[in-house]
C-alpha cells in the first residue's frame, strides 16, 4: 500500500507543480494585459493633450496676430502725420500736428490693448489647459477604475474557485 500511496504523492506534488505554473503564466498574461491597457491609454491621453494645446496656441496665435496688425497699422498712420508735419509749412504745421497727436495717442492705445489681448490669451490659455487637464485626468481615472474593478473581479472568483472543496486533491 505503501508504493501506491507514494506514487499518490507524487502525483499531487506534480499536479501542485502544474497549478503553481499555470497561476504564475494566467498572473503573467494578465499582468501584460494591463500594461498593454495602460500603454495604450497613455498614448491615447497625450494624442488628446497635444491636440488640445495645439487649439489653444493657435488661439492664442490668433488673437496676437489681430492686436499686433492693429498696433502696426496705428504705428503706420502716426508715420504718415508725422511725414506730413515735418514736411508742413509754419501756417499748417499746428492742424497736423493735433493730428500727429491723436495718431500717436492711438498708438499708445493700440500698444496697451496689445498688452492687455496677451494677458487675455494667456489666461484663456491657461484656463484651456486647465480644462484639458482635467478632462483627460478624468477620462484617465474612469478607465483606470474600470480596469481595477475588473482585475479585482477576477481575483476575487480566482480565490474561490480555488477554495472550493470539490476541486482539492488532497480528497
Amino acid at each position: 500500500m505503501r508504493p501506491c500511496r507514494r506514487r499518490y504523492e507524487r502525483v499531487t506534488h506534480h499536479e501542485q507543480k502544474v497549478r503553481r505554473m499555470s497561476k504564475r503564466d494566467e498572473y503573467i498574461e494578465k499582468v501584460k494585459a494591463q500594461l498593454d491597457e495602460t500603454s495604450a491609454q497613455i498614448t491615447s491621453l497625450l494624442d488628446k493633450s497635444k491636440a488640445q494645446v495645439e487649439d489653444v496656441a493657435d488661439q492664442i496665435q490668433q488673437g496676437l496676430t489681430t492686436a499686433a496688425e492693429k498696433m502696426q497699422s496705428a504705428q503706420d498712420q502716426a508715420k504718415a502725420k508725422f511725414d506730413e508735419a515735418s514736411k508742413a509749412g509754419a501756417d499748417t504745421w499746428e492742424s497736423v500736428s493735433d493730428q500727429l497727436d491723436e495718431a500717436l495717442s492711438t498708438c499708445s492705445t493700440a500698444i496697451a490693448e496689445f498688452g492687455t489681448t496677451l494677458t487675455d490669451a494667456i489666461q484663456a490659455g491657461q484656463k484651456s489647459v486647465s480644462d484639458a487637464v482635467a478632462s483627460v485626468t478624468s477620462d484617465s481615472s474612469d478607465t483606470a477604475d474600470d480596469s481595477s474593478s475588473e482585475a479585482s473581479s477576477e481575483e476575487s472568483s480566482e480565490e474561490s474557485s480555488e477554495d472550493s472543496p470539490g476541486e482539492s486533491s488532497g480528497q
